[in-house]
């Protein structure tokens, strides 16, 4: 399982916003004595998405004429 900071490194994102999308049920994690906890493969599939939209927003902006 992956902390609250360790998930906020693979995405490359601040804690702050993990904590809205755990809050939203966008990112599921699980309560312990030591605050959020996350699956590893819950924060790979959420950054390979975001990866992904990133690269069709590239590839989007190359398109405009």
């Amino acid at each position: 399982l992956l902390t609250i900071g360790e998930t906020a490194r693979v995405l490359g994102v601040s804690e702050a916003w993990v904590r809205r999308l755990a809050e939203q049920g966008k990112l599921a994690c699980q309560w312990t004595p030591y605050g959020r906890l996350f699956q590893p493969q819950d924060v790979e599939r959420l950054r390979v998405e975001r990866e992904a939209a990133k690269l069709r927003r590239t590839s989007e902006e190359g398109v405009k004429c």
